[in-house]
């Protein structure tokens, strides 16, 4: 009897998988319609779960045992990520007794082991990188623009529902920290150490400075100091100025959320803020600062959009960001383009940016794993793809942060409804 060569193939295919330790099969799930809110309580749920006493996450763990997987790393970004989402989650969720206390707890951590002064005697907080806690390479620490940003962001979002658990004047410190980093072109410097030389100056993140002009902002809505609002506006405006007439600039979500909270400040708080000489509306011979942010987030957001080629993936993937199936690239874009259509007009283009949500949406809810205990969580690689990466199955915490605020922000667009 002969052999069928292309069955053959495929078996071959199947064990070099699994001796490469991948452990998603391929198999279509089954569409689950949970309401969106039911989708982010799992989330959150899971979250929370990874909040050990000393509130120290579980970093990674395995969908397929639930097991913790050991790693010699931790990243504090991803840490400080998760307790933004958590607390963003609980300004319409409000915390139990326990969800507060495991906040808190994570919180703690943070200040016990990474915020310190930039340098001795200084009046700021910066999140330190250090060796023997996130593990790595580097045999110094570190402090990372975007920590900074996102723990001010993190604890302006939890402050509300916490006033005792955050003190206005460690945001301020963070504010702080967070404009000596700020060049006079309005970038940034995306690392700090104590001595000169020990990291590369020209390394450059793209993510870092949306994530600090995010927490200048809400830091601004707390305490009303202009210097934040300056320093955000100045950063977008940098941004938007270094990217303007690129092809295709880069999928800088943050920039995006970024800029939709910076619209929900008063035009005239703006306006103040605004160097000499710029106008937040258009005036006569001026374009308006308005303008600019907005034509940088389209311009943004369209490249986010091309990314997405439902017919030159696989099936499994149609709707992501890319023909692997991962789950990240789609949630973080997903952030970017409902961040976007909070402000931006009804029109086309609006209607372009809404289609692709719609497509990707799908893709992410589809993808969300629905079996306890790791129910509510997002693994690196969607179920329903086939993947011969040992990495599919993993779940890191910032994959269900990016899940669960991308799921809020669809949410908050639909409300009240479900998806058909």
């Amino acid at each position: 009897m002969p052999v069928d060569r292309r069955l053959l193939r495929l078996a071959l295919a199947l064990l070099l998988a699994l001796r490469l330790g991948a452990t998603w099969s391929g198999e279509p799930s089954q569409r689950v319609e949970w309401p969106l809110e039911a989708r982010m309580h799992a989330a959150a749920s899971y979250l929370h779960a990874q909040i050990g006493s000393s509130g120290k996450m579980v970093y990674l763990r395995s969908a397929t045992t639930a097991q913790p997987i050991p790693s010699t790393r931790y990243n504090l970004l991803r840490h400080a990520g998760t307790l933004l989402a958590l607390a963003e989650y609980h300004a319409e969720f409000a915390p139990s007794r326990e969800q507060r206390i495991a906040i808190q707890a994570a919180f703690g951590f943070l200040r016990s082991c990474c915020l310190r002064p930039s340098r001795s005697g200084a009046n700021d907080l910066a999140l330190w990188s250090e060796p023997e806690v996130i593990g790595g390479q580097r045999s110094y620490p570190v402090a990372k623009l975007g920590g900074a940003g996102l723990v001010l962001a993190a604890m302006a979002r939890w402050r509300p529902m916490d006033p005792g658990g955050v003190e206005m004047a460690e945001m301020q410190a963070l504010g702080n920290f967070i404009l000596s980093m700020q060049r006079s072109d309005g970038l940034f410097h995306s690392l700090h150490a104590l001595d000169e030389g020990e990291h590369d100056p020209a390394w450059v993140s793209l993510y870092y400075p949306g994530e600090a002009a995010l927490g200048l902002v809400l830091l601004h809505e707390l305490d009303g100091d202009a210097r934040w609002l300056e320093g955000a506006v100045d950063a977008l405006l940098a941004l938007a100025r270094e990217r303007e007439g690129q092809a295709v600039p880069p999928p800088d979500h943050w920039a995006l959320v970024a800029t939709a909270q910076l619209q929900r400040v008063s035009p005239a708080a703006l306006q103040a803020a605004l160097p000499k000489g710029f106008s937040w509306q258009p005036a006569t011979g001026i374009l308006g600062v308005e303008r600019l942010l907005t034509d940088h987030a389209l311009a943004v957001a369209q490249g986010m959009v091309a990314e997405q080629r439902p017919g030159e993936t696989p099936v499994c993937a149609q709707g992501g960001f890319g023909a692997d199936g991962r789950t990240t690239p789609a949630a973080t874009r997903l952030e970017g383009l409902l961040a976007l259509l909070a402000f931006l007009p009804a029109g086309e283009r609006h209607a372009q940016v809404h289609t692709a949500v719609e497509a990707g949406m799908r893709f992410l809810l589809d993808a969300q794993l629905q079996s306890a205990p790791v129910k509510g969580a997002f693994s690196r690689v969607t179920p329903s793809c086939f993947s011969a990466d040992p990495r599919a199955s993993e779940i890191r915490i910032d994959y269900v942060q990016h899940a669960l605020a991308a799921i809020q922000a669809y949410r908050a667009l639909l409300r009240p409804s479900r998806l058909p």
